[in-house]
């Protein structure tokens, strides 16, 4: 083998894949964009919309470890969305309104990794619960009360959450959006007096 003929690695080549793999990870984010378009085209919409509305600044409040944000609707009326909790209380009665703003949504993973959590008391403000607030990992959850006010429950508010429905009752109206999501779901029943 003759080495004075074997060429030179540049020192640049390791830093030349450095923007293919970049290039890559902005094709696999558009391709996940583009499924999530085409095969729920309506809940891409509305979370495109919550995600361009939310500037990233999040909130939160000390005394009832509530994470939100402070959204805008379309009459530049302000509102809460809930997105997190600390995981400390085992009851979390969200407040109807955070600093004179209504709460209006239970948001995306609200309570999906509380572990401490064993009741939530949702109030009449609240009008919808997102996808994926609450999961298996929300092991010691028993009851949740939803108002009849909720009126929009994404299918996927307990997604993974097999285990968690069978120990779980959804304290409601009858005839509520909550009293619906519960049978379909075969999630435990009890109404509201």
């Amino acid at each position: 083998m003759n080495l004075k003929n074997k060429p030179k690695r540049s020192i640049y080549q390791p830093i030349m894949g450095i923007p293919v793999i970049i290039l890559l990870l902005i094709i696999a984010a558009f391709g996940i964009q583009f499924s999530l378009k085409k095969h729920y085209p309506e809940r891409y919409q509305k979370e495109l919309d919550i995600i361009i509305k939310e500037s990233g600044q999040s909130y939160r409040n000390k005394e009832t470890g509530l994470e939100y944000y402070i959204l805008e609707d379309e009459n530049k009326n302000k509102y809460i969305k809930i997105y997190g909790t600390n995981g400390k209380k085992q009851i979390v009665k969200i407040p109807e309104t955070i600093n004179g703003l209504p709460v209006t949504i239970l948001g995306e993973m609200s309570f999906l990794y509380n572990e401490q959590v064993e009741e939530v008391i949702l109030p009449d403000s609240i009008t919808a619960i997102t996808a994926f607030v609450f999961s298996d990992e929300t092991k010691k959850l028993k009851k949740v009360t939803i108002p009849a006010s909720v009126t929009d429950i994404d299918d996927l508010a307990f997604a993974n959450a097999a285990n968690l429905c069978k120990q779980l009752t959804i304290v409601t109206d009858k005839g509520s959006a909550a009293e619906a999501y519960a049978k379909k779901h075969k999630i435990k029943v009890e109404y509201l007096p």
